[in-house]
């Protein structure tokens, strides 16, 4: 997701996500190329290195440049960490908007991959990342403009959005490091048990008054979600603890699990939302269980207490960096759930 404080305000949560659908065929629509993203140098994911990011139709090549720095920034010193493992792997593909994609997608069936149900993102989304349920997703699109809900066009957070997706696909990768993970990290039992945590936790903190972690925000159609003037004091609009007030004012996104791991990812690697009184990222600081899990996998490409054993060269390592628990605040924050095998 991109907060692109644009895309916030549209309130359209729907990052990531596997889309369905076909587009109707454009007659006579000028055709839509893509090059390589350019860079001085040839690493992942420039011009010259293997599965380069591309940029298309009328998207800039500054626009592929932001996009292909989100990529190359990420960790890269072990050989299962973020970039190591996204690395020739992981198409990305940055068009202008929708409408550039649905033409590209309609003109040639060779980029992106043949054989697949056609995407048909909302208009609303900054990116997706498109899979259709098998071992990983196929490739990610990142949009340069989206759509407000009323139907204005605004540029979306790029970085955000390119470091989000970047999520979805450790999601899952990572997945047989954990017992109960089906087909991703986030469908996993270590998962879910310390999301739950970090919800508890969540929910024990004040609402509306001093601290509240409602107050003076906005939920995704900007309107205050506590009822005092500007949003500070009063109560919720919405019914229920803090968790099911996040959820009413933001549907579709903190009820999925795989959207928190691909949030957390993005503002581990200094990729938040920036949105603001409208930013998601900024709900989820106190998230320390899950967000200790994302930290290990993006960083090391280990759970929590483990070591990595290779560098990024495939070379055998000793005595490697663990990340360790946050511990539990006495009185306050709740433990995490450390037995996650």
């Amino acid at each position: 997701m991109n907060l692109r404080k644009t895309f916030l305000a549209l309130g359209a949560m729907i990052l990531g996500v596997g889309f369905l659908g076909a587009f109707p065929q454009q007659a006579n629509a000028q055709a839509i190329t893509c090059t390589a993203v350019p860079k001085s140098i040839t690493d992942w994911p420039y011009a010259g290195s293997t599965n380069p990011a591309r940029y298309c139709g009328t998207a800039t090549s500054a626009n592929g440049v932001t996009v292909g720095d989100s990529l190359h920034q990420l960790p890269k010193g072990y050989l299962e960490s973020s970039y190591t493992l996204l690395k020739n792997v992981a198409p990305f593909y940055v068009f202008k908007n929708k409408a550039e994609f649905q033409t590209y997608w309609n003109q040639q069936n060779s980029n992106p991959p043949p054989g697949v149900t056609v995407p048909n993102p909302a208009d609303t989304a900054p990116g997706f990342t498109f899979y259709t349920g098998a071992l990983a997703p196929v490739y990610t699109v990142v949009f340069v403009q989206a759509k407000t809900s009323s139907g204005a066009t605004v540029n979306t957070n790029m970085r955000n959005t390119t470091v989000h997706e970047a999520g979805h696909w450790l999601d899952y990768f990572h997945r047989t490091k954990f017992s109960g993970a089906v087909s991703k990290v986030t469908e996993g039992t270590a998962w879910a048990n310390n999301l739950a945590v970090d919800w508890n936790n969540f929910n024990g903190k004040p609402n509306c008054g001093t601290n509240g972690v409602f107050r003076g925000k906005k939920n995704h159609m900007g309107a205050f979600i506590c009822s005092g003037l500007n949003g500070v004091g009063g109560s919720p609009i919405y019914s229920g603890n803090n968790q099911a007030v996040l959820n009413a004012a933001w549907p579709g996104f903190f009820n999925l699990p795989k959207e928190i791991f691909a949030e957390e990812f993005a503002a581990d690697n200094n990729a938040a939302d920036g949105g603001g009184q409208m930013g998601i990222t900024q709900y989820l600081s106190g998230f320390t269980c899950t967000k200790t899990i994302v930290h290990s996998l993006g960083d090391y490409g280990t759970k929590p207490g483990v070591a990595p054993t290779h560098d990024a060269a495939g070379n055998p390592i000793t005595n490697g960096p663990v990340v360790t628990w946050i511990p539990s605040t006495p009185g306050g924050q709740q433990a995490c759930v450390v037995n996650i095998n």
